[in-house]
């Protein structure tokens, strides 16, 4: 009680002028917080007006790549659906085409089941043709003779009396191949080079000559001066002017110049028989055997054993036929055309019928 009345009593004792210039700041305190709470709130509506501004971009691009989105999305999927729709195309398409295939397939089996007899026929004259054409070519006896056999093999398992004739052609000429005489080229054209090898070992009349005359030399020793003078005499003579005689049996001299010449038609004769044998050509493999022979006999010694051996087998040799007369197959080829034609005419009434 006694401090609110001290408290009274100072206000009452305070000055006007002092009350005035509170009222006067309180008035200037409550401006200005009117003034910041006005810039605040300026600020702050530039502050959501800017935000707001910005968020309306945001968001409108965010609802545009959105929107693209969508539009991409919607693209994929009708995209999509195409590709669905072509792969079920492509795989009715393959579908049919597989049953298709199938169904060709099945009527070739059937075609092939029901014409086996056509293709096994065709199988065996094909071989039959490609013997024929190595008959003519190639002269390989013994494969023409495996390439018959196994169309007649082929042609074996078939239960069809129209096949006989082709098979009794297919015999008669396996059989009239195999009656061929087989000729061993390889060993004939060896057994003339063989032959030319001894060429240099035959023996010329004239080495037996100069021989005699040694001994002739030999035998003048013996005898007396007088008898030797004379022989002297004759040997100058005989450097000046040669006189021979020969007897109808003997063979003819031959100068040593020309015994190298001899040797080198002798090789050259036994090298051209080795080409015809090589080419298989009998009359140049004839004659070269025969001009051989006939040289031996009229130049050089035939008592000699290189001789007597070489005409021995010259003798054989001439027996040879190196390339023997080959049967042609026609009889088989006319077979196989026979039957085929055959078996084609009962099919043309059906084809025109097919036709009208």
């Amino acid at each position: 009680m006694q401090k609110s009345a001290e408290e009274k009593t100072m206000i009452e004792s305070t000055p006007e002028s002092v009350v005035v210039d509170t009222h006067a700041s309180l008035r200037s305190l409550a401006l200005g917080a009117v003034c910041v709470s006005v810039l605040v709130l300026v600020l702050l509506s530039i502050i959501f007006y800017f935000g707001y501004v910005r968020l309306e971009k945001n968001t409108y691009q965010l609802h545009r790549v959105i929107q693209e989105y969508k539009d991409h999305l919607t693209s994929a999927q009708n995209q999509f659906s195409g590709l669905q729709k072509t792969i079920a195309e492509l795989q009715q398409n393959s579908q049919n085409q597989l049953s298709s295939q199938q169904q060709m397939i099945n009527e070739i089996r059937n075609a092939q089941h029901d014409k086996r007899e056509g293709w096994v026929v065709a199988e065996a004259q094909y071989l039959t043709k490609l013997a024929n054409d190595n008959l003519q070519v190639g002269d390989n006896v013994v494969l023409v003779i495996k390439l018959l056999q196994s169309a007649d093999q082929t042609l074996r398992d078939l239960s069809d009396a129209q096949l006989l004739p082709i098979r009794k052609a297919l015999a008669e000429d396996i059989l009239a191949l195999q009656n061929i005489p087989q000729v061993d080229l390889s060993g004939t054209y060896l057994q003339l080079s063989a032959m030319n090898d001894q060429v240099d070992k035959l023996s010329i009349p004239n080495k037996h000559v100069m021989n005699n005359d040694k001994s002739g030399v030999t035998d003048a020793k013996s005898k007396s001066w007088w008898r030797e003078a004379l022989q002297e005499t004759g040997d100058m003579l005989s450097k000046i002017v040669v006189i021979r005689y020969h007897n109808a049996h003997e063979l003819p001299f031959i100068a040593p110049d020309q015994q190298a010449n001899l040797y080198l038609n002798m090789h050259a004769q036994f090298e051209l028989a080795m080409w015809g044998v090589v080419h298989k050509q009998p009359q140049i493999f004839q004659a070269s055997l025969q001009q051989i022979e006939i040289w031996i006999k009229q130049y050089f010694v035939v008592d000699d054993t290189v001789a007597l051996t070489m005409l021995n087998n010259i003798n054989q040799l001439k027996l040879l036929n190196i390339r023997p007369d080959l049967p042609n197959l026609t009889a088989s080829l006319d077979a196989f055309k026979n039957y085929l034609a055959s078996q084609e005419t009962p099919s043309e009434p059906a084809a025109t019928q097919d036709k009208q």
